[in-house]
């Protein structure tokens, strides 16, 4: 994956930023079409590496209530959801 200018990072050097993005699975046709519309419309979004990260906490947690205040495209809400799976509620 080329990283673009909405996913770089300030506080990780690109060396060790481009090794960790060279460990993540493809992510489905859903997932990748909202990060070529980040990339294109320049909406920053949190990336891959961190939704995963997300998805692991609500996964290890149980969370049944996800409160997701978005600011952009909902790149960050459908990882929380897929997470959750069918016990969650959502709150809008």
């Amino acid at each position: 994956m080329i990283r673009t200018d909405n996913l770089r990072s300030a506080y990780i050097q690109d060396d060790v930023e481009e090794y960790l993005y060279g460990l993540l699975p493809e992510r489905d046709a859903v997932i990748s079409e909202i990060e070529d519309y980040a990339a294109q419309h320049d909406v920053p979004i949190i990336g891959p590496a961190v939704a995963r990260l997300l998805s692991l906490f609500v996964q290890v947690s149980g969370a049944r209530r996800i409160f997701e205040m978005g600011s952009a495209i909902g790149y960050s809400t459908i990882w929380l959801a897929r997470a959750a799976g069918r016990k969650v509620s959502y709150l809008y």
